[in-house]
């Protein structure tokens, strides 16, 4: 499948992930269990990137920092470069927090340590019931997900999973995350870039009015540890002109409906870059952040 459509390797996402924190708040011990059942699975099924192709990403919850520092521990020892976290407040036995919270110091630390990228791809969002509250009565909940039910069009204009997302980024940054973990690298997947926009004006707000606040510039805090994979509608320069084409990745939704038939025809939205910046976006990018060394750059040094 790789081969034919032109691909080098994958970072694949277990969709099922996103929703398992959101579904079990009140049982904390229950989810870490759940999460390392199906982390132990995908290591026998697919493995982390051994074969340096397929790159299954194990998944962190924090709703029990020790637990999770546990998990983050076998993760590094299976030799993952890669883990996934849900990008919302993380609930539990203490009540909701933020992924800025200092208890998740020791876990932000031991991943920057050994060079694990954390992602965050949309899911479960956690703050559902912000819609519930102005839904009208004909949409009202009937409490599980029903992916066939007729949508409610507000709840897409809404699209709370992009309010999430833009919160998230911004909790990492204004609570000081990269700051105390300066080799710390995340990445926003299937997270679309249009949240990162009004996020970027308010934050440039925000500094200016009281850069006491601030160890830096959050701009420049995003520009050294995120990086970004927008959709193949939304236009990648406009985000090259924000935080630089070495933090533009590649992704797609395929085979979903959201991804395009063939996922590398995205490059001819990137026409007008040189063929330099386009294999940075394509290929390059991911396969630094991932340890790998692109083989353009091998030849180049055996040379």
């Amino acid at each position: 499948m790789l081969e034919e459509h032109g691909l080098c390797g994958t970072l694949m996402f277990p969709t099922l992930a996103s929703v398992v924190e959101g579904h079990m708040y009140e049982d904390p011990d229950l989810c870490h269990a759940m999460i390392h059942s199906l982390n132990q699975w995908m290591l026998d099924e697919w493995g982390f990137g051994e074969d340096g192709q397929f790159f299954a990403t194990p998944v962190i919850t924090l709703m029990d920092a020790e637990k999770a520092l546990e998990e983050a521990k076998w993760i590094v020892s299976k030799g993952s470069k890669v883990v996934l976290m849900r990008p919302s407040f993380v609930p539990g036995k203490l009540g909701p927090r933020g992924m800025g919270s200092s208890e998740f110091d020791p876990i932000y630390e031991l991943l920057a340590a050994n060079n694990v990228i954390i992602t965050f791809h949309n899911s479960d969002n956690g703050v559902y019931d912000m819609y519930e509250r102005h839904q009208k009565s004909e949409y009202a909940s009937q409490g599980e997900y029903q992916p066939f039910k007729k949508t409610d069009p507000l709840e897409l204009v809404m699209d709370l999973n992009q309010q999430t997302v833009g919160h998230n980024l911004a909790g990492l940054v204004c609570h000081g995350v990269f700051d105390r973990h300066p080799n710390l690298k995340v990445c926003y997947v299937e997270t679309g870039v249009a949240w990162l926009y009004p996020l970027w004006e308010r934050m440039a707000h925000v500094y200016n009015m009281a850069p006491q606040l601030f160890t830096r510039h959050p701009h420049d805090v995003i520009r050294e540890h995120v990086w970004f994979h927008p959709h193949f509608e939304e236009n990648p320069k406009r985000l090259i002109d924000l935080v630089g084409v070495d933090h533009v990745i590649f992704g797609s939704d395929w085979p979903h409906p959201e991804g395009l038939v063939r996922p590398a025809d995205w490059v001819e939205c990137l026409e007008g870059l040189s063929e330099e910046d386009k294999d940075k976006i394509m290929r390059t990018n991911m396969m630094k952040l991932l340890d790998l060394v692109p083989e353009t750059e091998a030849k180049r040094a055996n040379a």
